[in-house]
């Protein structure tokens, strides 16, 4: 489960937090669409490092598995 994902979509019947929700969810895709932009701007300095590997890690999707992508719901340290 990544942040901005619910694992049921009747997580609440309170139509002002899904609204607040949806709009959240949004702006996380703004800001893996501008990661993306940001990764194919050659100009811009250590965005694939030596290994030609992507930043990928405040990507907001995910898909299932270790892929480096996704902002975890919850952690433990």
């Amino acid at each position: 489960m990544y942040l901005g994902q619910r694992d049921t979509p009747v997580w609440t019947t309170d139509d002002q937090a899904v609204k607040a929700f949806e709009k959240f969810g949004k702006k996380l895709k703004g800001i893996e669409e501008r990661i993306i932009r940001m990764n194919k701007d050659e100009k811009l300095k250590n965005r694939v490092g030596p290994a030609k590997l992507p930043y990928t890690l405040l990507y907001s999707s995910s898909e299932g598995g270790l892929t480096g992508k996704g902002i975890p719901n919850s952690f433990s340290i």
